[in-house]
């Protein structure tokens, strides 16, 4: 079984909707000072079932989701979905691909999508 994807949106950094594809090799992920490595690991955490704020390092769970910037509004829910391949069946048979998807909104909104 291999990550196949990441999907986050609204989370954390994450205003936009951003899908990170792990094609085969993908060992690590890289990039400058500020640039959201460290959300894409605390997605990660959050999607598989973390619920302690202090290990996705926010002070309540309301702060993972985007506060929004200068020129954007905060977004009112945090999305992320991760995909596994699952060809060689190795957690389910017959399954190839499996999927976990997780959501936290502040407020209910009725026009949220």
């Amino acid at each position: 079984m291999r990550l196949k994807s990441l999907e986050i949106k609204g989370f954390k950094s994450f205003g936009d909707k951003v899908i990170i594809h792990f094609d085969e090799g993908v060992t690590s992920i890289v990039g400058p000072n500020g640039s959201g490595k460290s959300n894409v690991v605390d997605s990660i955490r959050w999607v598989l079932g973390e619920q302690k704020t202090r290990l996705l390092r926010s002070e309540k769970m309301e702060n993972i989701i985007f506060n929004g910037t200068k020129n954007r509004k905060p977004a009112n829910l945090a999305e992320v979905s991760m995909s596994f391949d699952n060809n060689k069946e190795f957690f389910l048979r017959n399954t190839q691909l499996l999927r976990s998807h997780v959501v936290f909104i502040v407020q209910e909104n009725p026009n949220i999508y």
